[in-house]
């Protein structure tokens, strides 16, 4: 119980900066831990209306504040609970909002997705609420037989697992965006930065990309487009151009102005090696969710460390 005391003790996790370059990988980049099936398959260009554009602050703390219950949270400890062999409590830093019997999504790498329910939230060792928000928090657990089934780095997520990509909006990322929330806290953690770049290289994303309608005609008499990727200005120097990636549909929304001056907008789905490939030509870094509490910056020297890798190349190349 005294680590359990020490993990609520340690305060809450302050939130990400929402501006590009707010966080970045160490320099030491470890090999991939595991390996998984390679999804390098093209997908089409599809249409997409963006809605609001941005957000306040608070609503970048939620994970959708749209959804009135919407969470994630990366284990940092799971427990045994007394008395009870098939009862666990999973201790985190949750950010969005959970209420007790919400349904709950346990990813793990190279492991099943596995569901459970919270049966009990404490926001402090031995006093219950019925709900909790963007705070430290113990989830009682009992679904699960074997407390070997929650490591460490886990992520409980209220997003369903995705089992196959049609286009842009079937796009998520639940594990890797619950492991970049966390990256100021865990960043020294070479287990935690291993979980965190086998999850990018494995993610599949989407960008923005901007269609304009050039004056030219084609031989079928239409007239030609250019499809051009818009880049994130680093806010301390906007000469640097980042090449933008996001996880998911929610979150390329937050970004401010993307959807304005009335251009027309589409969305690609990509994946990790075809953003690298993409980012070369005229791009200083690629970011991540560069809006909200879950964005990462990789330098050129960060993703060479991780494309240069046994592990990626064994898997990638």
């Amino acid at each position: 119980m005294g680590f359990w005391k020490q993990l609520f003790g340690g305060g809450t996790e302050e939130e990400d900066e929402n501006t590009a370059g707010a966080s970045g990988l160490p320099e030491k980049m470890a090999e991939d831990p595991a390996e998984e099936e390679n999804r390098d398959e093209e997908e089409p260009v599809l249409e997409v209306t963006p809605g609001k554009s941005g957000g306040t602050d608070e609503e970048a703390a939620e994970d959708d504040p749209e959804e009135p219950r919407s969470f994630s949270l990366a284990v940092e400890a799971a427990l045994r609970v007394k008395d009870d062999e098939r009862g666990l409590v999973v201790i985190g830093m949750l950010f969005g909002k959970i209420r007790r019997g919400d349904p709950i999504y346990i990813y793990t790498v190279q492991k099943p997705v596995t569901f459970a329910s919270a049966v009990r939230i404490e926001d402090k060792p031995g006093h219950e609420v019925t709900s909790a928000s963007n705070q430290m928090v113990g989830i009682y657990i009992n679904e699960l037989p074997d407390i070997r089934e929650i490591m460490k780095y886990s992520v409980l997520s209220s997003r369903q697992p995705v089992l196959r990509v049609t286009d842009y909006r079937s796009v998520e990322n639940p594990a890797l965006v619950g492991l970049a929330r966390i990256f100021r806290k865990f960043q020294k953690d070479q287990n935690y930065i291993n979980l965190l770049v086998y999850e990018i290289c494995h993610a599949q994303f989407i960008i923005p990309t901007t269609v304009e309608v050039l004056e030219e005609t084609g031989e079928d008499g239409r007239k030609k487009t250019r499809v051009g990727i818009p880049a994130i200005a680093k806010k301390d120097d906007p000469s640097v151009r980042i090449f933008p990636l996001f996880t998911d549909v929610r979150e390329m929304v937050r970004w401010r102005g993307l959807a304005e001056g009335g251009q027309q907008l589409k969305v690609l789905p990509l994946n990790f090696k075809t953003a690298v490939s993409m980012m070369k030509n005229g791009y200083s870094a690629i970011g991540m969710n560069s809006f909200s509490n879950s964005s990462l910056v990789l330098s050129k020297e960060m993703i060479t460390s991780i494309v240069n890798s046994e592990g990626y190349r064994r898997e990638f190349s």
